[in-house]
C-alpha cells in the first residue's frame, strides 16, 4: 500500500517508564506526492528517533523506547510499527523526578484556537534546578527536539509537515512555532498504564 498526496498520518511514539506505558502522539500531513509505506515509515521513524535522541540524556535509564506506530488516518490502514531505529533507553543515572512532573512544549498554528501540546516523560533528577525550573541545558535540548518537528521531513516523493488534526472537522493545522515551558507541568493522568 502507499501514502497518497493529502493523507494525514498519526505517529505514536511508544515508551514505558518504570513499568507504565507512555505515548506521544503526532499528526503529519503529506503535501507532496504519493510514496510507498515502507519509505514513509522509515523517514518518519528516523525523524522521531533523531528528535528524541537530542533529549535521551535528560531521562533516567528506566525510560524505555518501545515502538513507533504509524497509521494512515485518511486511508484507514497501518503504515507500520517497529522498534525505534536506534534508541532503547534513557541515559541518565541520577534518578527520576515524580512521574506526574512533565516538561511541556506548546506548538502554535495559524488556526484560531488550535495549539499543539506535548508532555514529555518525567525527566531525570538532575534536570531540576533548586528554584524548581528546568536547567538551561535541558531547556535547550528540548527546544532542539521541538525544532525537529517544525522542520518536517521528506520521504521519497512525499513531504510531511507536523501539526494538529481535528478528526471532527478534518482540518489539519500546521505547526509554525514552539514554546518550551521552563516550569514543570503536572500531568494528572500520568500514572503507570494510563494512556496506553
Amino acid at each position: 500500500m502507499a501514502v497518497s498526496a493529502g493523507d494525514v498520518l498519526r505517529i505514536t511514539a511508544k515508551m514505558s517508564l518504570a513499568g507504565g506505558d507512555l505515548q506521544n502522539v503526532f499528526h503529519v500531513f503529506n503535501y507532496g506526492a504519493g510514496e510507498d509505506n515502507a519509505t514513509v515509515f522509515a523517514a518518519l521513524a528516523t525523524l522521531v528517533d533523531d528528535a528524541y535522541d537530542l533529549i535521551a540524556d535528560e531521562f533516567d535509564t528506566s525510560l524505555q523506547f518501545e515502538t513507533i506506530h504509524i497509521v494512515n488516518l485518511t486511508a484507514e490502514e497501518l503504515v507500520g510499527e517497529e522498534a525505534w531505529p536506534t534508541l532503547t533507553a534513557g541515559l541518565d543515572t541520577s534518578g527520576i523526578l515524580p512521574q506526574q512532573l512533565a516538561p511541556l512544549v506548546l506548538f502554535s498554528t495559524s488556526t484560531l484556537r488550535s495549539q499543539g501540546r506535548k508532555y514529555l516523560p518525567a525527566t531525570a533528577y538532575n534536570t531540576l534546578t533548586n528554584t524548581g525550573v528546568l536547567f538551561g541545558t535541558t531547556y535547550t535540548s528540548i527546544a532542539f527536539w521541538a525544532a525537529s518537528f517544525l522542520a518536517g521531513v521528506t520521504a521519497g516523493s512525499a513531504s510531511f509537515v507536523f501539526g494538529n488534526f481535528n478528526t471532527g472537522t478534518g482540518v489539519f493545522s500546521t505547526w509554525i512555532g514552539a514554546i518550551v515551558e521552563s516550569i514543570f507541568r503536572t500531568q494528572r493522568r500520568r500514572v503507570p498504564g494510563v494512556g496506553s
